[in-house]
Formats: structure tokens, sequence, C-alpha cells
């Protein structure tokens, strides 16, 4: 399990990143979509765990 620290923004924060994404797919052919209830803004990222010590 991919373990992190975020924050997660509200609707509307993530309504408008995702129409700013949109208009710069165009710029970037590899980048790929991530679909607005993903979007977070990782702080810290933990690591992979294993769920028992996810837990703790």
């Amino acid at each position: 399990m991919r373990c992190f620290v975020a924050c997660w923004p509200d609707e509307s924060t993530r309504s408008h990143l995702d129409q700013v994404a949109r208009g710069a797919l165009g710029h970037y052919p590899e980048a790929r979509r991530v679909r607005p209830q993903n979007l977070h803004l990782t702080l810290a990222f933990i690591g992979e765990l294993a769920l028992p010590r996810a837990r703790e």
C-alpha cells in the first residue's frame, strides 16, 4: 500500500484544477489526466508499506 500525507482540495478547487489540466494536455502529449476525485497535494511520501504496518 502506498502511504503518504496529503491535502485534498474542495470540489470547487478540484474542478478548476481539472479545467487547467485539460487545457494543458494538448501541450504535453505524454501526459495523462487524473480523475478530479483523485487530485491531491502530496506533502510527504512515506513509501510502500504492508497493510499491517500501514494500520499502525
